[in-house]
């Protein structure tokens, strides 16, 4: 079957006549897509910065017990270092006690 010319274009219009005109704004669903990819974004930088914190808080608990372990140390340096002292003087004697006595004996 072929149309003519003007046959062509009245069923084209009439066609055309039939399609309802589009209503309402274009692009609704590219900001329905942003709002949601917004969304997201802002709950995996949640996710994230409840990530740092837990990381933070587990790295502060290690360094207070190394600060509370490094305090323990130095309550009881001074304990520690009389004796040391104490043990020193004692070795010191000892040998002055011996090598006074060599020598004594070595010059007889």
């Amino acid at each position: 079957m072929r149309y003519s010319d003007e046959e062509t274009e009245r069923l084209l219009a009439e066609a055309y006549a039939g399609i309802p005109p589009r209503a309402g704004k274009r692009g609704t669903r590219h900001l329905k897509r942003q709002r949601i990819r917004m969304a997201k974004k802002r709950e995996h930088h949640a996710i994230y910065k409840k990530q740092l914190i837990k990381t933070h808080e587990r790295r502060m608990v290690h360094r207070s017990l190394v600060a509370q372990e490094c305090r323990m140390v130095r309550e009881g340096a001074e304990e520690v270092r009389q004796r040391d002292l104490t043990y020193q003087q004692y070795i010191l004697y000892r040998w002055v006690t011996m090598n006074s006595e060599n020598s004594v004996e070595g010059h007889s």
